[in-house]
């Protein structure tokens, strides 16, 4: 039976989300039963014993149930010689848009995706390509569900329908308690979420506009840049141009006086894009801002593209850098990673998206 994958009728995150959950268990659900079947004929019965036994397959010791496509995705993907490629036709590139299904598959169910409209219509693409290529029966539904979304997003001009969301109003004025108060104190037990996640809360009061003619934040009031609330010119640069690279849905941004948290609308929703003034260090391996569509393979002593081999090119520096974390993070040729639009290089593991580094 085919699963049929959802249509979608409006131009919304959740319409969007929706989508590809559909896509996707309706995908995995045809990749396990065309693994299921393949290997029963190859092997007999006891064809997923025989699988996880092998040696050379010790990535896969955490498959405990023979009808689990996540595993049945990560053997076709990562392993070169798996003989679970035999149940699918032999096309170049199906490993590589296996290798992109399972991570993103990773990533939603463990981690959750970053919530931007061209983002999640990327990975119900990527979905469709595989089933394409894997010769599935769902493959037209899912193009269907697919392209019924892109319209929907093209007609609406790029703007989803985004929650209500309340601008924060100033706090009641009142003498301070002591003398030693201070006023636009960050409170230490608000946290933040991660830079390029979803924004949850009511918009913070202050508004600050992107001018994309002169590359600059200015004061909606004055017209004045607000760029001297970096600690230098040149990081204020930075991070206006991060930003405007972004191509924000308005040119305006919010920002908390407390802390300099800035909310700024993507595709018509709202995410923490940075911050105004010195950025709080993030836990060590979380990566910050939004990762490019490109995936990148460790081989050799390089990272490149799955599909053509292109290579990332890194200064020696970074090489060297890159080269230290592999070796001491003992990770394999063949692993995965991304970079964000703050240079991090992220490894796609299998638990997850973590920084290895910081491109320089």
């Amino acid at each position: 039976m085919i699963l049929a994958p959802y249509v979608p009728r409006a131009a919304s995150i959740h319409e969007a989300v929706y989508c590809y959950l559909s896509v996707e268990r309706a995908v995995l659900q045809e990749t396990e039963s065309a693994v299921t079947n393949w290997a029963t004929q190859y092997w007999g019965p006891s064809w997923h014993h025989i699988m996880v036994s092998d040696p050379l397959h010790e990535s896969l010791s955490g498959w405990d149930s023979p009808n689990d496509p996540f595993y049945m995705l990560k053997a076709i993907a990562k392993i070169p010689k798996s003989p679970l490629r035999g149940a699918l036709p032999p096309h170049p590139h199906l490993a590589s848009f296996a290798m992109r299904v399972f991570h993103n598959r990773n990533s939603w169910a463990h981690f959750g995706n970053n919530q931007l409209m061209h983002s999640i219509k990327n990975d119900i693409q990527q979905l469709v390509v595989f089933a394409t290529l894997a010769e599935f029966d769902v493959a037209a539904r899912a193009k269907e569900a697919y392209e019924a979304l892109d319209t929907l997003t093209k007609a609406a001009g790029g703007l989803v329908i985004a929650p209500v969301l309340k601008v924060a109003t100033a706090s009641v004025a009142r003498a301070p308690e002591t003398e030693d108060e201070l006023p636009n104190v960050p409170d230490p037990m608000v946290v933040r979420p991660r830079v390029g996640s979803p924004w949850e809360s009511d918009l913070p009061m202050e508004r600050l506009e992107l001018n994309l003619k002169q590359r600059d934040l200015l004061n909606t009031q004055t017209g004045q840049s607000v760029k001297d609330r970096w600690p230098t010119a040149a990081l204020a640069a930075q991070v206006v141009n991060r930003w405007l690279d972004l191509s924000p849905s308005t040119p305006f941004v919010h920002v908390d006086p407390d802390d300099g948290a800035t909310v700024g609308f993507l595709e018509g929703y709202p995410y923490l894009i940075g911050y105004v003034g010195e950025e709080p260090d993030s836990p060590e391996g979380q990566y910050r801002g939004f990762l490019s569509d490109a995936i990148y393979v460790y081989e050799g002593d390089a990272l490149a593209t799955p599909d053509y081999g292109s290579p990332l090119e890194m200064t020696t520096e970074n090489q060297q850098a890159f080269l230290q974390e592999v070796k001491k993070r003992r990770l394999p040729q063949g692993e995965a990673f991304q970079i964000s639009n703050y240079g991090d290089l992220v490894h796609l593991s299998d638990d997850g998206p973590v920084r290895v580094m910081t491109l320089r």
